[in-house]
């Protein structure tokens, strides 16, 4: 679907394979979420937002480097002890978006 990334990754707690498919502003506000119960503690940064990439042209190098980027932020969120067991972590990562 244009516009969503899915990603599939290994949580740390019960080294499970989860499927993530979530729009970039999904992304923001789970970090945002992560900032407001976390103030001081290091949560990563997501790349930055282009707004002119073509979404059909899933090979474009902007779109490959943000979907990189994305990837490496719900893996250190996953592989963090605390962060990982955060309400809005786990409904993130298990439940299916609605689009």
């Amino acid at each position: 679907m244009p516009g969503h990334y899915q990603f599939t990754l290994q949580t740390k707690k019960d080294l499970e394979l989860v499927q993530v498919d979530r729009r970039y502003s999904d992304f923001e506000l789970l970090r945002q979420a992560l900032e407001c119960s976390y103030p001081g503690l290091f949560i990563p940064c997501l790349p930055p937002k282009d707004r002119f990439i073509t979404f059909q042209q899933e090979d474009s190098d902007s779109l490959k480097k943000r979907k990189q980027g994305i990837k490496q932020f719900l893996q250190i969120i996953l592989s963090h002890d605390l962060i990982s067991n955060e309400p809005c972590v786990k409904d993130f990562i298990e439940i299916r978006a609605q689009y």
